[in-house]
Parts: C-alpha cells; structure tokens; sequence
C-alpha cells in the first residue's frame, strides 16, 4: 500500500528519520510551539479589554476579574486602576514576545542541530563507502548529498513541521473561541 501524502505522513516520516533523542526535542520542540501559539491568542484576546478599559474606564472596577484584583491590592481609584492594568497588559505582551522570540531561536537551534547531524552521518556514508564507488560520483553530487540536501531537509521540512504546529494551534483556538462565543456566527463562516 502506497503512503498518503499528507501531513501526517510526513510527520511520521520525520520522526523515523530522527534518533530517539532527536525525537524527543522534536516533540519538547513541538510542545513549545503550541504553548507559544497559546500565549499569542491570549496576547491578541487581552487587548479588547485593554481597549474596553480605555473607552470606558469606570467598567474596569466592574469586570469580575480585574476587578477583584484591583481591590485586593488596594487600588479604589480608576486612574490608578487603569494604569496597574496597563502595565500588567504591557508587561503580558512583553513576556508573550519574549517567550515567542525564545521559542524560534529554539526552533531555529533545533533545526541546525538536525541539518549537522545528517550531515555528519552524510560524510560517514561516504567515507564508509569504497574508493571506486567513491570515484564514480561526481564532485558536485558529492556535495549535493553531503551538504546541501541535509540542511535543505532540516530547513524546510522540519522548521515547516513546526510552524505548521504552531498555525494549526492558532486556527483550532480561534475556531474554538467562535464556537464558545457564538455558534451560529462559527456555522455560517464554516
């Protein structure tokens, strides 16, 4: 039976590719991914009532939440109130970058690690192989399987798995936040 060419098959075929120990950092890699895609809808939904705030700053006392929590750390006055809650949106969507910026510096980490694997396991191929087999393949070949296929491979294929995680956690969210929201609005626009 010939393998679908989905998404799926490709994950599958990645994984099977990838050590026990790679794998695993492709999964940890992956998890970090969709918690980064959480925390990039929970920065987008925390600044409607940032803006509901600004509009209407004598709602802010009246928001259960925030409310509650303003008067636990003493705050009575709607400036006041509305400064702490602007300061703890910026200082959400700071950490929300920080952590985002942290996640594709990981990705990106990941990703060269797995190109120099392979191509450290590409030279051990060859130098592995006969001198006459070796002889038969012209230089350039040569290069093209040592060199630039691994680094094309991690580059694209498995930086895209991981976007592609993190888009698909975006989407499923978003999806999910309609549904919870309003039904009918989810059904019409699907």
């Amino acid at each position: 039976m010939q393998s679908k060419n989905t998404i799926l098959g490709s994950f599958k075929r990645t994984t099977s590719l990838l050590s026990k120990t790679e794998r695993n950092r492709f999964y940890l890699v992956g998890v970090l991914s969709i918690v980064s895609s959480i925390l990039d809808i929970s920065g987008l939904l925390i600044v409607f009532p940032a803006i509901n705030a600004a509009i209407k700053p004598e709602e802010l006392f009246e928001t259960p939440i925030i409310g509650n929590v303003l008067l636990q750390i003493g705050v009575n006055n709607e400036s006041e109130g509305l400064l702490i809650f602007f300061f703890l949106v910026l200082f959400v969507i700071i950490g929300r970058n920080v952590f985002s910026a942290y996640v594709n510096y990981i990705q990106a980490k990941f990703s060269s690690q797995i190109a120099s694997g392979l191509v450290v396991a590409g030279f051990s191929f060859y130098l592995n192989i006969g001198l006459i087999e070796l002889h038969k393949l012209n230089s350039g070949t040569l290069m093209r399987n040592i060199v630039i296929n691994p680094v094309q491979y991690s580059r694209f294929v498995i930086k895209s798995q991981l976007i592609i995680i993190t888009e698909v956690t975006i989407v499923l969210m978003i999806m999910g936040l309609l549904v919870s929201y309003d039904p009918v609005v989810f059904l019409v626009l699907s």
